[in-house]
């Protein structure tokens, strides 16, 4: 053989174009890297609900390894039914509180995912860019400190740092648009 055994892929900044599409022939890429017999795993800091749409674009079969690695589930069933959780390492809910805090002491606006939905504070400004990026909704509370609890744990987010110009998905022929919720 070669010697690789898996390849990880992250999405943005390597397998999305800013646009949220992926090239053609990066797909093709991952397919032959697949066809070869190489395990071809998506790795991201982006929730579960966020990269699905993305593994199956790519016909991608493998675990979705994501938020940094805390959360590794199989993709959805044919029958689209949820994937197994294989592993979950999230915050507790007194380090949760505890980052939300210095987060907002360091000027930064965090949300949270609990058990892979996307909880933000009512009134957070980057909400419409951070849920166009996503693919997925947000559910608005009126504030992230009364989120999280020990039974849903949290992983803690900060949004881009900076503003987000939203483009339209290209149909141009050299990408591959994947559907957005």
């Amino acid at each position: 053989g070669n010697g690789i055994r898996m390849v990880a892929l992250d999405l943005d900044g390597t397998l999305l174009r800013p646009d949220l599409t992926i090239a053609y022939r990066v797909a093709a890429a991952v397919h032959e890297t697949a066809e070869r017999g190489i395990p071809v795993v998506i790795a991201t800091g982006r929730m579960y609900r966020s990269a699905v749409p993305f593994a199956q674009a790519l016909g991608l079969t493998k675990p979705l390894i994501c938020y940094q690695g805390a959360y590794v589930r199989e993709p959805p069933y044919a029958d689209g039914s949820p994937g197994e959780v294989l592993h979950h390492a999230a915050m507790t809910s007194t380090i949760a509180r505890d980052a939300i805090r210095w987060s907002r002491e360091h000027g930064f606006d965090p949300h949270l995912n609990i058990n892979d939905r996307l909880v933000m504070q009512r009134g957070d400004e980057s909400a419409q860019d951070y849920e166009w990026s996503a693919g997925v909704g947000a559910e608005f509370v009126p504030d992230l400190l009364a989120g999280p609890d020990d039974e849903g744990r949290a992983e803690l987010r900060h949004p881009f740092p900076g503003p987000m110009d939203p483009v339209s998905p290209s149909e141009r022929p050299d990408r591959i648009p994947v559907g957005r919720r």
